[in-house]
């Protein structure tokens, strides 16, 4: 059967045209995937960023602190005219809309023999609250929502006396601390413009939350789960209710809740007298993170900012005609602020990755056409003979190859999307994705066809080269430095101004434009480097060494090409290594972090009791800390403190912070083992504290950095058991302490235990390093289902799962294996053309009387120290990569990352030139010399 002229040309290319299928599916496949990992990555950042604040920071909140006697219906019609007047980049993110109205005054629950005491014998205090719509977010469990209005019976008189009745809901769990059920009557009392008020409301229904979660109307009734602990400046008395304290010497601590009323004309019924009801009116507007595009992110900061500092369009009228000020409260400009800083670093990383990983693929591209060019010399030096130019010669022989290359760009994209890690791409990237691979492959097609760049015979002579060549390689070595070295000024002073959402070519071109240039001086230095050896050979009496050294001196236009593209590829592999070593560190660090050790179990009280949450102090159960280090895989233990205390002495440090008191020598020791046992890196605690106090009483402290300026030297702490004097004495970066940070306050202090003595509390918080099993320790006799337990793995884990990281992670890891496989396409090539280089040396040196070992070891000599300073010089150039980059290039690798990539570089070069020269084929001189007659 006669074979298609087509299929029968390739016979001696049919293996480079298999490596340029491969090469061009896994380009095609990385090009793919990385806008859909972008995608992935950019939701996640959003979710992070606006999904994951919390809703007081992400919602828009329109406040009029000073309302009243309107209804529901004119409420309702404020917050229309308040949404149709904002930009449709803001109203098109809502996705409800909620409408609270709050007295503000304190009102004491009274009984007939004086103000009413609740839980822990304090006073308790209401408010109404009017929340539009919140029938749909609870569920009554006794009772109904009230409906009744409000009625109010006026006395005149001196003073004036009112009477207010009305209807009202409570939740279950205020009810439950206040032994109130449906149908109670709540009584309390105030004042006004010299008068004396008397409310009563009847509970007609009580009610829990449809979904604990569900924080859509409790913002701003923020006590109506159940009842909320503060203080208050001033007393309670009776037939007068509160009384307000200016000077608020020691305030007292008091229940707060908030009753449930039908409208806001019921809250304003607190104010007795038309008029002078001064309550809190708040229109909030939920925003459904979903709907954040990362494309949209600039437009809506500047959005929001002109919102809240211009409020444009937010001045209503109320049915009187008098104007009703609105004020716009949120912090979405912010959050949308961080997520679109967050999103540029993660596109630049990605950019930079693909610009490298592109380079390699250039290389490997240029070798496998040049090897394809070269097979068909025969062929080509014809055509040429004809009159052929390169236009025609592409279209006859590259067209072979491009079909090749689009073929497998398509399987690669098709293979990439099965797989999944470019499920979601749009077609407008797959189609890029394989129009880049086949215009790369194009590219370099027509630079080979055109300027004959393909290796010549052994005995070639650099010295016979062209002269007219010498012009364009100048002007190429002097270009690409300089253009790596513009393109990276550039990226390095323009910061993250980049478009976001637009391909930024310079991210791309930087990386590939260093490692190009790299791969230049590489190869332009190995003439200078060999002089010496050569030089030091020459004056030895070892044929070997000094045919070796020439020869590799020599061949230097010959190896040219491979030689570039292994340091390419090199430096791309490298590169992607770097920063997949480096987004590890930082899950372990943050993971570290929010950890302290392998493992951390804290007390807390429970949750469903309302009692305990008024601050009683819980602790862990005598002997906890025994039986956890018996744990399988548990290593050391620490017991110790951990809670929020007061700070005085100190004006300008906040007024709560996170304390730690622990052992200083557990302390120590524990911090030492979990940051080695983990990987993550953390600070140390210094060797010299605790230190000697200043005076008798105080104790010496570490405080966190974020503190260190605010603090002073001295201050007060006030511990739960009593207040304790503390010196400063250094600020220190520790996972324990991070972790309390964040729970208890905006910073923390660490007290030693064994300073303290009998003011030492008891711990209510252990960490374990090692590995424990995390079921086990919650098995451990008296730990409760609602302590707080945390596993390093677990949270590890969860860091690498979080889509950002997945995403930066998927990128990194294709790149790695794109480059990896170019590099050792470029190793072969460069083993090949020295083979050919050193054959025919050896095989007259034969005939001089060198022995066959020596013969057979000259290839390898030649090879090795080539391979070698290549490797060397991608190493160098993707280790600085990231540094010549600056900050575009965030995260720090882990300690130790080099070693592996090395020892894979070594494994590489050393074993494949070993491999070659044992698999050599071994050739007689005889049929060498009769093959060389017709070369």
């Amino acid at each position: 059967m006669r074979r298609l002229r087509w299929w029968a040309e390739t016979t001696r290319v049919r293996g480079a045209l298999v490596l340029l299928a491969v090469f061009g599916a896994a380009t095609a496949a990385t090009a793919a995937a990385v806008p859909y990992q972008i995608s992935r990555s950019d939701r996640a950042i959003v979710n992070d960023s606006v999904g994951g604040a919390s809703s007081l920071d992400r919602d828009i909140t329109l406040v009029a602190p000073s309302t009243d006697q309107y209804s529901n219906d004119f409420m309702k019609s404020v917050a229309s005219q308040s949404r149709a007047a904002m930009p449709r980049q803001l109203s098109g993110l809502f996705s409800a809309t909620d409408i609270s109205v709050v007295s503000s005054g304190e009102f004491p629950i009274m009984e007939a023999d004086g103000p009413f005491k609740g839980p822990d014998n304090m006073f308790v205090h209401l408010r109404a609250a009017a929340v539009l719509g919140y029938e749909s977010h609870v569920r009554f469990v006794a009772g109904t929502a009230p409906s009744a209005p409000s009625h109010v019976n006026f006395t005149r008189g001196d003073p004036p006396t009112a009477t207010v009745t009305g209807s009202a809901a409570i939740s279950k769990a205020a009810a439950d601390a206040l032994g109130l059920h449906a149908g109670s009557v709540v009584t309390t009392v105030g004042s006004f413009g010299g008068g004396h008020e008397v409310i009563r409301y009847t509970i007609t229904g009580i009610y829990v939350a449809e979904n604990s979660s569900d924080d859509v109307f409790w913002r701003y009734a923020n006590h109506a789960q159940g009842l909320g602990l503060g203080s208050i400046c001033g007393s309670d008395l009776p037939d007068v209710g509160y009384v307000a304290d200016p000077t608020c010497g020691q305030p007292p601590a008091v229940w707060r809740f908030d009753l449930l009323v039908p409208s806001v004309a019921d809250v304003d019924a607190m104010g007795v007298i038309p008029g002078t009801g001064q309550n809190n009116t708040a229109i909030e507007y939920v925003i459904d993170p979903s709907r954040v595009q990362v494309s949209g992110l600039a437009v809506l900061q500047d959005a929001v900012h002109r919102l809240v500092v211009g409020g444009s369009g937010l001045s209503l009228r109320d049915p009187g005609g008098h104007a009703f000020p609105l004020a716009a409260k949120t912090r979405l400009d912010v959050l949308a602020g961080h997520a679109l800083t967050v999103e540029r670093q993660a596109r630049v990383l990605d950019y930079v990755v693909l610009g490298a990983a592109l380079a390699g693929a250039l290389a490997a591209f240029f070798l496998m056409v040049r090897t394809v060019v070269t097979r068909r010399s025969a062929e080509i030096v014809l055509c040429k003979a004809r009159g052929a130019g390169p236009a025609r010669l592409a279209s006859r022989f590259a067209a072979q190859s491009g079909a090749v290359v689009a073929g497998s760009s398509v399987a690669g994209v098709l293979i990439a999307t099965v797989a999944g890690v470019a499920a979601g791409g749009t077609f407008r990237a797959w189609t890029g994705a394989v129009l880049l691979t086949l215009a790369g492959s194009g590219a370099v097609s027509l630079r080979v066809l055109a300027h004959d760049d393909r290796p010549g015979p052994a005995r070639r002579d650099p010295s016979e080269a062209d002269a007219t060549a010498r012009i364009p390689r100048l002007v190429r070595d002097i270009a690409v430095p300089l253009g790596a070295a513009a393109a990276v000024g550039i990226m390095r002073t323009r910061g993250a101004r980049n478009g976001s959402g637009s391909f930024d070519w310079l991210a791309v071109a930087a990386p590939a434009l260093l490692a190009f240039a790299a791969a230049l001086v590489v190869v332009r230095a190995v003439p200078v480097l060999w002089s010496v050896p050569v030089s030091l050979a020459r004056r030895g009496r070892g044929t070997l060494t000094f045919v070796a050294t020439a020869l590799a001196g020599r061949r230097v236009r010959v190896l040219a090409a491979p030689l570039a593209g292994l340091v390419v590829a090199t430096a791309a592999a490298t590169f992607a290594a770097r920063l997949d070593s480096s987004v590890t560190q930082g899950v372990r660090d943050d993971a570290l972090y929010a950890v302290g050790a392998g493992a951390r179990v804290e007390a807390v009280p429970d949750p469903s009791t309302i009692v305990l949450n008024s601050g009683a102090r819980v602790s862990l159960p005598d002997g906890f800390a025994a039986r956890a280090a018996a744990l399988p895989g548990a290593g050391q233990v620490m017991s110790a403190f951990v809670g929020a205390a007061g700070i005085s002495g100190a004006s300008a440090a906040p007024a709560n912070v996170g304390v730690l008191v622990a052992d200083s020598g557990a302390l120590r020791a524990l911090t030492d083992r979990a940051a080695r046992e983990s990987g993550g890196r953390s600070g140390r605690v210094p060797a010299y504290w605790p230190m000697t106090p200043s005076r008798p009483g105080t104790v010496t402290a570490l405080v966190s950095p974020g503190l260190a300026g605010l603090v002073g030297t001295h201050a007060t702490v006030a511990l739960p058991t009593e207040d304790v004097e503390v010196d400063f004495v250094a600020a220190a970066d520790l996972p324990t302490g991070s972790v309390i940070g964040g729970e208890y306050g905006p910073g923390y202090v660490v007290l030693p235990s064994d300073q303290m003595g009998a003011k030492a509390v008891r711990p209510n918080a252990l960490w374990v390093t090692g590995h424990p099993d995390i079921s086990a320790l919650r098995a451990l006799p008296g730990v409760q289902p609602y302590f707080l337990l945390a596993s390093y793995p677990q949270v590890r884990a969860a860091g690498y799962a979080d889509g950002r990281t997945a995403a930066a992670h998927a990128v990194l890891r294709m790149a790695e294996l794109l480059s990896v496989g170019f590099a050792l396409l470029c190793l072969v090539q460069t083993m090949a053309g020295t083979r050919s280089a050193a054959r025919d040396s050896a095989l007259l040196l034969r005939i001089y009387g060198l022995s066959e070992t020596g013969g057979r070891l000259l290839g390898p000599a030649v090879t090795l120290p080539l391979l070698v300073l290549a490797a060397a010089g991608g190493l160098a150039m993707g280790t600085a990569l990231a540094p010549l980059l600056g900050a575009q290039v965030p995260g720090t690798p882990s300690d130790g990352w080099l070693v592996p990539v090395v020892g894979a570089a070594v494994l590489c070069t050393v074993g494949g030139t070993a491999l070659e020269a044992a698999l050599r084929r071994r050739e007689r001189v005889s049929v060498r010399l009769r093959a060389a007659e017709f070369e």
